[in-house]
């Protein structure tokens, strides 16, 4: 059965009326897998601040933080938002508000990942979405080529087939291994031609690897 990767959210510290009313509202937007539950492993969550009262530097996953009424003079939303993957909203709220700051911290995320990309000395732009030599561009790529290579590069050893097929193509109707083996083909050429070696993305038995610096 094909399915589709949903971001995984944890829910903790408000009451039951407003957790059910964040609760549905996430699962209708149908992009979202949510839960309360401890044992969750989420990658990322919605915290109600004034009843937790967690320590911000024990925080290690991207938060939004919740605050009853408006935010404490301690908190510098900026900093959160832009240091240390946080996001700070005051009650009441929007939906929208709350969907914007989702989004938000997931790409922050997502460019985070990308720009550990280094390869044969080359830098990764997540601006510019290309490989850099300082100020010049030396190669560009397409939104799966960097998908393939930012999950490559965070990988520790060999990625199989049907892991990349899950977690980058997040199993989409039609995709099949051999789309799979065409995009590994042509984006190992484009580094090969722009980047000088042949050896940076490797096949191996059953997946493959990335050769990063």
């Amino acid at each position: 059965m094909n399915m589709i990767y949903k971001t995984k959210i944890l829910i903790k510290g408000f009451d039951e009326l407003i957790s059910a009313a964040i609760y549905e509202w996430l699962a209708a937007q149908n992009n979202f897998n949510i839960s309360n539950d401890d044992d969750f492993e989420p990658d990322l969550q919605i915290l109600f601040y004034n009843s937790l009262k967690p320590e911000i530097s024990q925080i290690n996953i991207p938060s939004i933080l919740i605050f009853k009424g408006a935010i404490p003079h301690i908190v510098d939303a900026n900093r959160f938002a832009s240091g240390k993957d946080l996001i700070a909203i005051a009650m009441p709220f929007r939906f929208a508000e709350l969907e914007a700051a989702i989004y938000n911290l997931i790409r922050t995320r997502e460019a985070s990942k990308m720009a550990a990309l280094k390869l044969n000395g080359f830098e990764f732009s997540p601006l510019k979405r290309a490989f850099m030599l300082g100020n010049q561009e030396v190669l560009k790529l397409t939104d799966k080529e960097i998908e393939i290579l930012t999950y490559l590069n965070q990988a520790e050893g060999k990625v199989s087939r049907e892991e990349l097929l899950r977690e980058v193509w997040r199993y989409n109707e039609g995709v099949t291994t051999h789309t799979l083996e065409t995009h590994i083909y042509r984006l190992r050429q484009k580094l090969n031609d722009a980047l000088g070696k042949d050896d940076l993305l490797i096949t191996e038995e059953g997946g493959y690897s990335l050769k990063s610096d």
